[in-house]
């Protein structure tokens, strides 16, 4: 059975902002905050390819429901 295709042309193009956005910092990103934004950028992007539901897109991810919604969180503080 072949593998999903998870990464799409939207995906790649929220990646590539991010990282505009690391490169044009003036103070750089500690690897906490960049890693913990990529894991949200993801986890939103799960949750869109999952039509809006977060249960599914934590499955998905192989993850529990309540770290996904940990990992949405944490990154809005």
């Amino acid at each position: 059975m072949p593998r999903p295709k998870y990464f799409d042309a939207t995906f790649k193009a929220e990646i590539d902002d991010l990282m505009k956005k690391l490169q044009t910092t003036q103070r750089p990103w500690s690897m906490r905050r960049a890693r913990r934004q990529f894991e949200r950028s993801y986890a939103e992007y799960m949750i869109r390819r999952s039509g809006g539901d977060r249960q599914r897109a934590a499955l998905r991810l192989d993850i529990g429901f309540s770290t996904l919604k940990e990992k949405i969180r944490k990154t809005k503080q």
